[in-house]
């Protein structure tokens, strides 16, 4: 209880609204309209970290990256990871862009890029 003196009176302070989860009855779907389970979301967010890490040149997330994307891919309907794929793709073009227009850029960025480009060609 706390007074609120513009009432004159205390009054109850008022809960704090809880954020929804996955699974606590928000549903999340894909493109195409198919619902996705709490595992396919996680599954395409550590999938988003690896990509990302290794467009950032980390060598051991893009090995995870190789893994994760077929086991995602293979276990989620291909709509879902259609905005993922977009933004792979736009990061990995503008890193292999910008190696072109200054070749003294990271290699490793680059190469990575080139893999990531190859793997979502699949």
């Amino acid at each position: 209880m706390t007074y609120n003196p513009a009432l004159g009176r205390n009054q109850a302070a008022s809960p704090t609204p809880k954020p929804h989860a996955v699974g606590m009855g928000v549903r999340v779907r894909c493109a195409s309209g198919e619902e996705l389970t709490l595992q396919q979301l996680e599954q395409i967010e550590a999938l988003d970290d690896a990509v990302f890490a290794a467009l950032d040149g980390d060598a051991t997330a893009l090995d995870e990256s190789v893994r994760l994307y077929r086991q995602t891919a293979r276990d989620t309907h291909p709509a879902a990871l259609d905005e993922s794929r977009e933004q792979y793709l736009k990061k990995a073009e503008a890193i292999v862009a910008d190696y072109q227009a200054e070749p003294g850029g990271s290699l490793a960025r680059t190469f990575a890029a080139l893999e990531i480009l190859t793997l979502v060609a699949e």
